[in-house]
This record gives structure tokens, C-alpha cells and sequence, in this order.
């Protein structure tokens, strides 16, 4: 970049180097879901070049026991300000904990950036549920999506409800 300025009396140019700027955005719809155990959940997940260059990014997930991902690619390039979506599919395992929350962690490492600004990384919670409970949350999801929102209420209570029961069997405030 070059600034002119000119006075009454003199002219002075200055040139100015605009530094290169690394950074990415990370954002996964949805980052929170239900899934029950033997189950898929699908997932996109948007990477934005942020910054004011062209980006090569690595990416990598730090999984939960119990929790595989399928179409994370490993390196992809980007355009300055372009956005790629890639469908992902988190499989949770047979043995996967009811009523637990298992985080994936995905790391996006920026080539050409310093530490600490080299990398970003963004999570997607899975909280286990029994098959029931997540159907009803469904249901309600569904429900407040057709702008039934006394029945998408009762819904979320009812798979809440479910849920706590199905954690604490002989608890008799639930029955």
C-alpha cells in the first residue's frame, strides 16, 4: 500500500506492507446432537479463510473413545474469504455410555502462521441417549420447527424426563 500526502509546501510517499494475516473459522451445524449407541450423526462442518491470505489448512480430530468420524479430509486449500462445507458423519459405538456427553475436537493447523495463532479448532458434543429419548427429542425439534411450541415443550420434558429415568430407574419422583 502506498499513501501520498501532499502540503502547501512538499510531497512524501510512504509505502506500507500490509502483513499477511492467517486465520480460519471452524463452525459445525449442529454442535450439539443427541445420538444413542450404534448410531450416525451427520454433521457440516463450514471452514472459512478468515484472514487477508490464501490458506492451506491440515485438519485432525481428537476423538472419544467410542466415537469415529468419516469424511474429515486432511489437507484442503483455500481462496482468501472462501468457505468449503464438508459432510461428516460421527459414528457412535455400540458401547457408547447412556447418558453421557462425548466431545469431538476438530483442529484445523494453518500452514505459514505463528504459534499460537497457527491453529483453531472447534467441538461437537454428542450426548448419549436411549433410541426413545432421542426420537422424542426429535419430535420436538420437529414440533418447534412447525411453530407448535406448547407440544415442542411437553416434548422436551417428556425426553428429559426419559432420559433421568432411564439413568436413575428407582427413582421414584420420576414415575
Amino acid at each position: 500500500m502506498t499513501v501520498t500526502g501532499t502540503g502547501t509546501s512538499a510531497t512524501d510517499t510512504e509505502t506500507f506492507v500490509t502483513p499477511d494475516v492467517h486465520d480460519v473459522t471452524l463452525t459445525p451445524d449442529p454442535a450439539f446432537a443427541s445420538a444413542s449407541p450404534g448410531s450416525s450423526v451427520p454433521v457440516e462442518l463450514a471452514i472459512t479463510a478468515a484472514g487477508n491470505v490464501a490458506e492451506n489448512v491440515t485438519l485432525s480430530a481428537d476423538l472419544p473413545s467410542g466415537v469415529t468420524i468419516n469424511g474429515l479430509p486432511s489437507n484442503v486449500t483455500f481462496a482468501q474469504g472462501e468457505t468449503k462445507t464438508f459432510p461428516l458423519t460421527l459414528n457412535v459405538s455400540n458401547g457408547a455410555v447412556l447418558n453421557s456427553t462425548l466431545a469431538t475436537t476438530i483442529t484445523a493447523t494453518i500452514a505459514g502462521a505463528a504459534a499460537p495463532n497457527d491453529t483453531q479448532s472447534t467441538t461437537i458434543q454428542l450426548s448419549i441417549r436411549s433410541a426413545a429419548v432421542v426420537s422424542v427429542e426429535q419430535a420436538a425439534v420437529k414440533a418447534a420447527n412447525a411453530n407448535h411450541s406448547q407440544l415442542a415443550g411437553v416434548l422436551s420434558q417428556l425426553s428429559d424426563t426419559l432420559g433421568q429415568w432411564q439413568a436413575n430407574p428407582t427413582d421414584a419422583r420420576l414415575c
